[in-house]
């Protein structure tokens, strides 16, 4: 069976969506730490770091826009990626990019693809 772009994403949110509803968070994400689950987290296949990352995150405050373009943009100095603030999109965005980064300087970069997609 053979899924588009459009139903493979579908599919990922409604993991997520369900996935958190069932796990409590185990493990606090931070900037600090960021950099240790990702290498950890590195062989492991796409799902489980969904999982992992996707648990991490939840319980952060909710916020309306908590994303930018930047601290050099004039237009939304908000950050590009933060671990504090979410609202539903930047929360599923944020977990995808921290999934599919192999290291801490790729997450930025991954976020950048997803929100382009």
């Amino acid at each position: 069976m053979f899924f588009s772009k459009r139903e493979k994403k579908m599919l990922v949110l409604l993991y997520l969506y369900i996935n958190s509803l069932i796990n409590l968070p185990s493990i606090k994400l931070t900037e600090k730490n960021v950099a240790e689950h990702i290498k950890f987290y590195h062989d492991y296949n796409l799902l489980d770091k969904v999982d992992f990352f996707s648990k991490s995150l939840l319980g952060k405050e909710y916020a309306n826009d908590p994303l930018g373009e930047g601290q050099e943009s004039k237009i939304d100095a908000d950050p590009i990626f933060r671990f504090d603030k979410f609202d539903c999109m930047t929360y599923v965005e944020s977990v995808l990019a921290l999934a599919l980064a192999t290291d801490e300087s790729e997450v930025e970069t991954s976020k950048i693809k997803i929100i382009k997609e």
